[in-house]
């Protein structure tokens, strides 16, 4: 496992024994790495809800993204046939990777230019500098 995934989840544990203290007699222990303050298992809605409001927040998202992932994923996840649009789906997959690079440029700290390929003529954009952490 790399280092850094080490020590993201070393920093996850210290904070779960925290909260394991703070909440006492309420915390029940469910076996998970990422509970929520009480030690029981995330729901996946609310779960969902935060990390949208996250990334929004950072100026990592926008509705348009959202949008797009939404429109791709519960289709496949939930085994619905469709007609597909190719044209509309390759916009919304262009719109998800679009996501997706802003998500690694800022895991990687990278503030240069990219190509925006969900604008007609792919031009050079500046990645957005995201908010403080």
């Amino acid at each position: 496992m790399p280092a850094v995934a080490v020590k993201a989840l070393n920093r996850c544990r210290v904070r779960q024994l925290e909260a394991r203290m703070a909440a006492g007699q309420r915390w029940q222990d469910s076996g998970f790495v990422f509970t929520t303050l009480t030690g029981t298992v995330l729901d996946p809605r609310n779960l969902t809800r935060t990390f949208k409001a996250i990334l929004a927040a950072a100026g990592l998202i926008e509705e348009r993204h959202w949008r797009a992932w939404k429109a791709l994923r519960h289709p496949s996840a939930h085994g619905a046939v469709r007609q597909i649009d190719i044209r509309q789906t390759v916009a919304q997959s262009d719109l998800v990777f679009d996501l997706l690079l802003m998500l690694i440029f800022r895991v990687i700290s990278y503030t240069g230019r990219y190509t925006d390929r969900t604008t007609k003529g792919w031009p050079l954009q500046q990645v957005p500098v995201a908010a403080s952490d």
